[in-house]
């Protein structure tokens, strides 16, 4: 039970870090989104089995802290029910739609990262249902970055250097299952 309760604290500690860090880059309105975690994945090529194996957990550990620095950024920064909130979401859509890209994470984990972030929310009905409408926000600002609207939201919400082409049908597939572990509907 202390070893899990240390790898929790271990694991909120690295998406605070990294949401410190993603605050930097939504300053530009997400435009490379999750290149920092693009350029940390990648790895020099090994000829050996164990290697990879232990790269590919590695990646999937850090696709799994930029993922809960994203729900924590949504959490501390998306408004709801505020004049321009749609817009203001949009860099945190574009965050979640450059990480959904490159995913690599089973509906399992993705899962569990979900279930980890609701755990640290207070047990109150009210601030579940607040963060179930941020993710919402969220969630409906994908789907037109997903449409043919999507440079026009984008235009809108002050993001030009936004690249889109990245986002396919794999990553919708993706946002999806990271808003059914939330229970958001799309």
């Amino acid at each position: 039970m202390y070893m899990n309760l240390n790898r929790n604290m271990l694991r909120r500690l690295a998406a605070a870090a990294l949401a410190g860090t993603m605050v930097f880059s939504l300053a530009a309105c997400g435009s490379k989104g999750g290149s920092s975690s693009s350029a940390s994945t990648s790895s020099s090529s090994s000829s050996s089995t164990s290697s990879s194996s232990a790269q590919d957990d590695d990646a999937k550990t850090q696709q799994a802290d930029v993922l809960s620095a994203i729900l924590v950024d949504i959490k501390g920064n998306v408004e709801v029910g505020s004049a321009g909130s749609s817009l203001k979401a949009v860099p945190y859509a574009v965050s979640l739609l450059d990480w959904a890209s490159s995913s690599t994470l089973s509906q399992e984990e993705i899962t569990a990262i979900v279930n980890d972030m609701f755990s640290t929310i207070p047990a109150d009905d009210s601030a579940a249902d607040e963060y179930n409408e941020q993710l919402g926000l969220v969630n409906a600002d994908c789907q037109v970055l997903l449409s043919d609207d999507a440079q026009e939201l984008l235009s809108e919400a002050g993001c030009t250097d936004v690249d889109t082409a990245a986002w396919s049908e794999q990553t919708a597939g993706v946002l999806g299952l990271v808003m059914a572990a939330a229970g958001v509907e799309g």
